[in-house]
């Protein structure tokens, strides 16, 4: 038999729920799976078994306890369990039923990602030791290209080398 979930992403408002059609025979680890199907941006870097759902039965009209929503008041959804375990009948209407969350350890925003990767790449620049500069000498303002290792450069082999060109 299948029933109608409605999730939202912790943090977020009744707005953005969304819902999750699932069979009740079916464990928590499908209706995870299932999750991440529906929601690839939201959690782009998790996978399925790094989730974590609580089910909270909120209503619609109780916007109140998102804002202060503690999770150790609902109750863990276990991946090895069946989803009748938590939804013996089906579940209210215009309710939020399930809370979804990655846990702690993986909750890297792609946004944390992205700067994650750029201090990396920055990182990777300042340990080499050989840069290009682009160099324009006025009064010719003739562009030049300046290799130097930057362990030995000094302004003294930057006017040597402006001299030669």
């Amino acid at each position: 038999m299948s029933i109608t979930l409605l999730c939202l992403v912790k943090g977020n408002t009744t707005a953005s729920a969304f819902p999750i059609d699932i069979n009740k025979d079916q464990l928590v680890g499908h209706l995870k799976k299932v999750i991440k199907a529906e929601q690839p941006q939201t959690f782009a870097n998790v996978d399925p078994k790094d989730l974590k759902v609580w089910k909270v039965p909120i209503s619609d009209d109780h916007v109140d306890p998102l804002n202060n929503l503690s999770l150790e008041d609902g109750e863990e959804l276990l991946a090895i369990r069946k989803i009748s375990k938590y939804f013996p009948e089906s579940p209210p209407e215009e309710h939020i039923h399930v809370i979804v969350s990655p846990s702690e350890a993986t909750a890297t925003s792609s946004r944390e990602q992205e700067l994650l990767d750029q201090v990396t790449s920055l990182q990777a620049l300042l340990n080499k030791s050989t840069h290009d500069f682009d160099v324009v000498v006025h009064p010719k303002r003739k562009p030049n290209k300046w290799t130097a290792n930057i362990e030995h450069a000094t302004l003294e082999g930057l006017k040597e080398y402006i001299r030669k060109e």
